[in-house]
């Protein structure tokens, strides 16, 4: 199965990923990784890093056939959410209609939802089931209450199969970015650092701890399975948080801790019930709270280690960091500099008859590399220093603004400088602008060539899948151009080597079904000398094959009773049942539903290459038979035969011939021979004008009882050897 994660570098997607690329299935992830980690997954799997709310996402859609999409994306969680909200619905609630919109537009069989405990009202009930009133008291809830009702709009609407997890508290590795951790990884981090444990309220608020690979693992299930609807995913074991610190003393000494006031939008009692998911997927719980909190903490304390091995990496990153915060003050910082050293060759030169004025080289300077921004603070500084420049040279304050010399050179300052600063600016701002255009259409090359290279890429494996695999079109069609033949036994004896390639078992066999239903008559099996196979079964003894007739489709023996084939379909021409193809024997890691629709293919196949033959057969029965009788004329006659050889040699399959001596009167021959053979048995002449009987499927001995089941109704016969046919 191919199956897109949206938000699976997060903490409960990056294990929805793991797992289900274990169970080897093609994992596909969606992630902007603001709260996600990319070494959260180190298996091969493809990636885009984008928002779900953006349009890019659909080519991912539009080049990829899913089998399922899992939205498993927040941004904040219940206390976070109400310090933006906006941030918060731009994924829980736009994002998702956005997936929701791709999916039904592209055919996603099925659509798994990743909703919250937080859409309950717990002032009524203490075990909320999924049939109690969703009344969040949260934005985060109320966002993703919001998630559900999309959900199930699109499935009503739209027909896409949703089905929507409320989780509770979901603890575990990899859950360690800062706003969206939960309680259980806090506590943790304090625990190994040594620092104080701040305990929201008196400690005592209930809640429902589950363990991320527990969530996993029936996320996974879901995928696979015929679910739809609402589920609580959860332990239904209450746990206070008093009671948590207690279980992680067990683990690691605990350091100080205080308890505080409330916090805004945490609830005082929390627990979900999980029986109807327990019922409809046969999932529990596999980790208790303390096997959780065990491996939590190991994978924690491994993590502090390996950061404490690396301080000289946080070193770095502590000054790059550094650099990003306050890296608006270098432009600042850049222009003083300049300004004292303009200053110092400035310094003794004024008043002389020196050609460099070097406050206007400052100004142009700053205005042509810094902006209008640094410009205006360069202008002020350059005004600042001429006038102190005069001042400390004896002239008077007073007199400086009313000498038109002074007031040229500071409006000369500042033209350049403004001017100057303001040109720059806009074409720094055309460029920026230029830059961002072709850093999007890059990024958006990029993704589209990425796009491009997984496509062909895909089409090439469908082609090789198309040519060359054991069950692929190309394959099922070189093996089916052996049924071309128009004589309905040729097609019976060719489709056992058909059948047992693709569907790789070597116990097959093919019966037909007597006019009246009641009885099926082995035509043809496989050649496996210790394949045991009834010859003959009457229909009403077994619902199986009842079923198979009269409902016209394939089935499975769920039961795997005895004496029964595993798989039965129908071969069926012009609405009727003609016969039944069984597998007798089948590994049982082969049965999956993909190789029951490969077995009704095949059966298809058949079907429409028995319907062909037996049009066939009608258009020539003038000519295949002597007129008005059911006996083959010598040339159908020697085919049958032939056929009948064929069968003998590669399959095994028996068969007897008896000549019928004195046929002077052939009806009384017709009428004796009427239901004392079957619809399997063969009459025809043969060149000479004898008259020969075929009994198919049938050993020397039974061939004897028929012989003298026949011969007491009168008719005179012979047992011949089979070469007398061909002298």
């Amino acid at each position: 199965m191919k199956v897109l994660v949206a938000g699976g570098y997060g903490f409960i997607g990056s294990f929805i990923a793991e797992r289900l690329y274990k169970e080897g299935h093609d994992v596909y992830i969606v992630d902007n990784l603001s709260t996600g980690v990319a070494e959260n997954l180190s298996f091969r799997h493809k990636s885009f890093i984008l928002n779900v709310e953006s349009e890019e996402c659909e080519t991912i859609f539009r080049s990829n056939s899913f089998d399922a999409v899992i939205f498993s994306v927040t941004n904040s969680n219940a206390s976070s959410s109400y310090s933006n909200p906006t941030k918060d619905s731009l994924s829980s609630v736009i994002g998702l209609e956005n997936f929701l919109h791709l999916s039904g537009k592209y055919n996603v069989p099925k659509f798994i939802f990743l909703s919250s405990a937080a859409v309950y009202n717990y002032q009524n009930e203490e075990t909320m089931t999924e049939t109690s009133e969703p009344r969040p008291s949260t934005v985060y809830g109320y966002h993703k209450l919001m998630g559900e009702n999309l959900c199930n709009r699109w499935s009503e609407t739209h027909g896409l199969k949703t089905v929507i997890f409320r989780l509770p508290n979901v603890y575990g590795p990899r859950d360690r970015k800062s706003k969206e951790r939960g309680v259980i990884s806090i506590f943790i981090e304090k625990i190994l650092e040594q620092q104080v444990i701040h305990i929201f309220g008196d400690g005592d608020q209930i809640r429902d701890f589950i363990y991320v690979e527990d969530v996993s693992d029936a996320i996974y299930r879901s995928v696979i399975s015929n679910i739809s609807g609402v589920y609580n995913l959860s332990t239904n074991s209450p746990e206070s948080i008093n009671q948590l610190l207690f279980k992680l003393e067990d683990i690691h000494e605990l350091p100080k801790s205080i308890y505080k006031g409330s916090r805004n939008g945490d609830i005082n009692h929390s627990v979900l019930s999980n029986k109807k998911i327990a019922l409809d997927l046969d999932w529990v719980p596999k980790y208790s709270l303390e096997e959780g909190l065990e491996k939590t903490f190991q994978w924690n304390y491994k993590q502090l280690s390996r950061k404490k091995k690396y301080s000289f990496k946080g070193i770095l990153e502590w000054r790059k960091n550094l650099y990003k915060t306050y890296k608006f003050l270098v432009p600042f910082i850049e222009n003083i500099i300049q300004f004292l050293i303009f200053a110092v060759l400035d310094y003794g030169t004024f008043q002389t008859n020196h050609l460099i004025d070097y406050k206007l080289v400052y100004v142009l300077m700053i205005g042509m590399f810094l902006g209008k921004t640094q410009a205006i603070l360069a202008c002020f500084l350059t005004v600042i220093l001429y006038i102190y420049e005069n001042l400390a040279h004896g002239r008077e304050f007073v007199s400086l603004f009313l000498d038109n010399n002074t007031l040229s050179h500071i409006a000369m300052y500042l033209f350049f400088g403004l001017v100057l600063g303001y040109i720059m600016d806009k074409k720094n701002i055309a460029l920026e602008t230029l830059k961002e255009e072709y850093m999007s259409l890059h990024n958006k090359y990029e993704f589209l060539d990425e796009i491009f290279k997984e496509t062909r890429k895909i089409k090439g494996q469908l082609q090789e899948q198309i040519m060359y695999t054991e069950d692929s079109v190309g394959k099922i069609f070189e093996l089916a151009s052996k049924l071309d033949s128009l004589e309905p036994e040729d097609i019976f004896n060719g489709s056992i080597n058909m059948i047992e390639k693709i569907m790789k078992t070597k116990a097959v066999s093919i019966y037909l079904v007597s006019k009246n239903s009641d009885y099926l008559r082995l035509i043809s099996k496989s050649n496996r000398g210790d394949l045991t196979i009834a010859n003959s079964i009457r229909v009403s003894e077994d619902d199986y094959y009842y079923k198979v007739i009269s409902e016209k489709k394939t089935v499975l023996n769920h039961h795997l009773e005895p004496n029964l084939p595993i798989l039965m379909a129908p071969i069926i021409t012009d609405g009727r049942v003609i016969g039944i193809v069984c597998l007798n024997e089948v590994n049982f890691e082969r049965l999956t539903l993909y190789y029951q629709n490969l077995f009704e293919v095949v059966i298809r196949l058949i079907s429409s290459s028995m319907t062909r033959a037996f049009e066939f057969v009608s258009v020539t029965h003038p000519n295949r038979y002597i007129h008005d009788t059911p006996i083959l004329k010598p040339d159908y006659f020697t085919k049958i035969v032939e056929s009948k050889r064929r069968a003998k040699e590669e399959l095994n399959i028996p068969f007897n011939i008896v000549e019928v001596k004195h046929t002077d009167q052939l009806n009384e021959v017709l009428r004796k021979t009427r239901n004392a053979l079957r619809e399997t048995d063969v009459i025809g002449r043969d060149k000479n004008g004898d008259l020969w009987i075929i009994l198919s499927n049938t050993t020397d001995k039974e061939a004897n009882i028929v012989t003298q089941r026949l011969m007491n109704l009168g008719l005179s016969l012979r047992i011949a050897k089979e070469e007398e046919l061909y002298v």
